[in-house]
């Protein structure tokens, strides 16, 4: 079967990073005079943030083989799915407060970036299930669909 990839980018995430380093850039600007402490601070929040926008700066779930690999950045956080583990998947509407990221939910976990749309894959062994934020739940249930019957 051919390879399946798909890309959500984390608007969000993106944004509010980049405001907050503009933010503590004008402030860095405006007031030249800084200690060590405040220069320190200043080092671990441009760390941290960089940190951040590289894990999560968007969503990929990639489909190949016999399995669904979904990961955040450049990979450091992801999950690997083998098709003979699973049930059934279903598109899903989330629920606001789940919100983004990499979350526990209440039978199970999820990985989102953006929106409410995702899709829930049901395991053959356990009543956990695993929610994967995606704009486009519909295909990507044909896509696991196809490989799993």
């Amino acid at each position: 079967m051919n390879k399946h990839k798909e890309f959500t980018i984390a608007w969000v995430i993106l944004v509010s990073i980049v405001l907050a380093g503009v933010v503590v850039g004008y402030v860095y600007f405006i007031k030249n005079d800084f200690d060590q402490t405040e220069k320190t601070g200043l080092i671990i929040f441009a760390v941290l943030s960089v940190l951040i926008v590289l894990n999560f700066y968007g969503l990929t779930v990639e489909i190949s083989g016999d399995t669904i690999k979904v990961y955040f950045g450049f990979g450091l956080i992801s999950k690997k799915i083998k098709f003979e583990k699973i049930e059934a998947v279903e598109a899903v509407t989330n629920p606001w407060y789940y919100g983004w990221g990499v979350r526990i939910i209440s039978n199970g976990m999820m990985f989102n970036v953006t929106g409410t749309k995702a899709i829930e894959i049901s395991y053959k062994n356990s009543s956990r299930v695993f929610r994967i934020g995606t704009k486009n739940p519909q295909r990507l249930v044909e896509e696991i669909n196809s490989r799993i019957s």
